[in-house]
């Protein structure tokens, strides 16, 4: 952001510069008009030098420091975020937004013990808070091999709904930990090259025998 100072500073060096090319544009017999110029260009020479004067006051003064009522206006803001954030109102991308306003950056870091995850957030105001998060346990995605056994010995007579329907009443789960379903089986036994059979089975009970 440009200082508003110093900004001023620059164009009254522009209206300086333009009251000289004035001055030096009048003919000498003209020293009533030439004395009526060069009274504006010692006008905003002067200008330049109380700029100069403040734009150095400026650099020389503290860092800002906040007043007790402006830091009793910000801990208010503070304490209506919380309501903010959770006002129907308030879309998803304004909370990124206020987000992006207070958090600097986000570390993460995986803790194998015990299972989690560790979260610094480096806030804007350079304070770091830390969290620590579980880590989500995933179910093996390899179907259990008596699960794919009995897949293989139920599709010589049976199609895959009745196949379905036979391994959840025997306690059989997918890789997922998951009941399967027909859409499973059908994967599985396509995978392994084996056949479904031209019609549904024909037993009243389409259990495996024992």
């Amino acid at each position: 952001m440009r200082e508003p100072v110093a900004e001023a500073d620059r164009g009254a060096r522009y209206e300086a510069e333009k009251a000289a090319r004035r001055y030096h544009q009048v003919e000498p017999e003209n020293w009533l008009i030439a004395r009526t110029l060069e009274g504006e260009w010692n006008e905003r020479l002067a200008e330049i030098d109380e700029l100069e004067r403040r734009y150095a006051e400026a650099r020389r003064k503290p860092p800002f420091e906040l007043t007790t009522e402006q830091r009793e206006k910000i801990l208010a803001l503070a304490e209506d975020l919380p309501r903010l954030w959770r006002a129907p109102t308030t879309r998803n991308g304004q909370r990124k937004q206020i987000v992006r306003l207070l958090i600097e950056d986000v570390t993460l870091r995986n803790v194998d013990v015990p299972w989690s995850i560790d979260v610094a957030i480096r806030w804007r105001t350079g304070v770091v808070t830390r969290h620590r998060v579980r880590r989500p346990v995933r179910h093996p995605q390899t179907t259990p091999a008596g699960a794919v056994a009995g897949i293989g010995e139920l599709a010589q007579d049976h199609i895959d709904r009745e196949i379905a329907r036979i391994l959840d009443e025997e306690g059989h789960r997918n890789g997922y930990g998951k009941p399967f379903i027909p859409g499973a089986v059908t994967h599985i036994r396509r995978r392994r090259g084996w056949k479904k059979p031209l019609r549904a089975s024909s037993q009243t009970s389409p259990h495996r025998q024992t």
